[in-house]
C-alpha cells in the first residue's frame, strides 16, 4: 500500500478543519433552538394540566380513567394541556413528548398521548407503532373532530376529555368509532325544534283558516254578511278601507248603491201588478157590482123600505 502524498494529506486535513468549523459555527444556533422550544413538564401523573383548566374532581375522575385503562389492556394514556407549543407545531411536540418520555411498555410501543394546546386551539391524538393498526391517523383525527372538538368549543375540556378513554378502549378492542353522544343530542335537539316548528304552523293554519273561510263565503253570498252597526244593509269589507280619494274606490261604491237603489225599486212593485189573476178577476168583479148595489139602496128608500140584505 502505497503511502499517502503529502498534497493528499493536506486536502483531508482541509476538510476536517472545514466541519469542524462549520459545527462550531451552528452550535449556537442549534443551542438557540433548543432553548427557545417550550420545555416538557413532569408526566408523573396520567392527567397533567399546567392551565388549571380541569378542576380537582374532573383531574381525578380522568386520572381513574386513565389507570383503568391500563390495568384492563396495558396501555399507558397520558393527557396533557399546556398553554402553547410554539414555536413548535402541536404534532412535532407531541412527538417530542412521547419520544423523551417513553410512554407505553417496552417491547409493545402501545402508548396513548394526548396533547391539548389551549391557547392554540390545537390538539394531537399520538399513538404508539403497536396500536397504529388499530388506532389508525384516520381514526384518531375522528375522535379529536367528533368528541373532542364540539365540547371543547363549549368550554367542556373535561367532558370533551372524559370520553377519550373508553372511546380508545372500545377501539382497542377491535370495535368501531361508536356515534359521538353530542351526534345523538344534536340529533334530538333537531326533532324537538322540527316538532315546535310543526305545531307552530298547525296553530297558525287553525287561526287562519276561519277568517279566510269566512271572507270567501262574505264574497260569494253578501246576503249572509251584515255589518255590525247596520243590520238591515248588506255589509261590503270593501267599506272598512274606503277612501274617499280614490276615484275607483267612489266608483265602486257609486256602482254598489245603484244596485241596491234598483233592487229595492223591483222589491216595492205595486200590488195589482203582482197579484194572481184569480185575485185580479174577484177584484174586478166586486168594482162592477158597486153601482148596482148604490141603486137598490136608492130605490129601497124612496119605497120606504129598507133594501134587502
Amino acid at each position: 500500500m502505497r503511502p499517502l502524498s503529502i498534497r493528499s494529506s493536506l486536502f483531508a486535513l482541509s476538510a476536517v478543519l472545514s466541519m469542524a468549523l462549520a459545527c462550531f459555527a451552528t452550535a449556537p444556533a442549534f443551542a438557540q433552538r433548543a432553548a427557545a422550544l417550550s420545555s416538557i413538564p413532569r408526566l408523573d401523573e396520567p392527567v397533567v394540566d399546567i392551565t388549571g383548566t380541569l378542576s380537582m374532581q374532573g383531574r381525578q375522575r380522568l386520572d381513574a380513567r386513565a389507570s383503568e385503562l391500563r390495568q384492563r389492556s396495558g396501555a399507558q394514556l397520558q393527557i396533557l394541556i399546556v398553554p402553547t407549543t410554539a414555536p413548535e407545531d402541536v404534532a412535532d411536540y407531541a412527538q417530542r413528548v412521547f419520544d423523551t418520555q417513553g410512554l407505553g411498555r417496552r417491547g409493545f410501543d402501545d402508548g396513548l398521548l394526548i396533547v391539548v394546546a389551549k391557547d392554540d386551539r390545537r390538539m394531537r391524538v399520538h399513538v404508539g407503532t403497536g396500536l397504529e393498526a388499530k388506532i389508525p391517523d384516520a381514526t384518531a383525527q375522528r375522535l379529536i373532530d367528533e368528541y373532542l372538538t364540539p365540547k371543547f368549543r363549549r368550554g367542556d375540556f373535561a367532558g370533551g376529555l372524559d370520553d377519550a378513554p373508553s372511546v380508545l378502549a372500545s377501539l382497542m378492542n377491535g370495535e368501531p368509532l361508536p356515534a359521538p353522544r353530542a351526534q345523538h343530542r344534536s340529533s334530538s335537539a333537531f326533532s324537538t325544534l322540527l316538532i315546535l316548528i310543526l305545531v307552530l304552523m298547525a296553530l297558525l293554519i287553525a287561526l287562519l283558516l276561519p277568517l279566510h273561510l269566512h271572507r270567501q263565503i262574505a264574497a260569494q253570498r253578501p246576503d249572509r254578511a251584515r255589518g255590525p252597526s247596520d243590520p238591515g244593509r248588506q255589509w261590503n269589507p270593501d267599506e272598512l278601507t274606503f277612501d274617499p280619494n280614490d276615484p275607483e274606490a267612489v266608483r265602486r261604491r257609486q256602482e254598489r248603491e245603484r244596485r241596491e237603489r234598483e233592487a229595492a225599486r223591483d222589491n216595492d212593485t205595486d200590488w195589482a201588478v203582482a197579484a194572481p189573476p184569480a185575485v185580479r178577476a174577484a177584484e174586478a168583479e166586486a168594482a162592477a157590482a158597486a153601482p148596482r148595489a148604490d141603486g137598490d139602496v136608492a130605490a129601497a128608500c124612496a119605497r120606504g123600505r129598507p133594501p134587502a140584505q
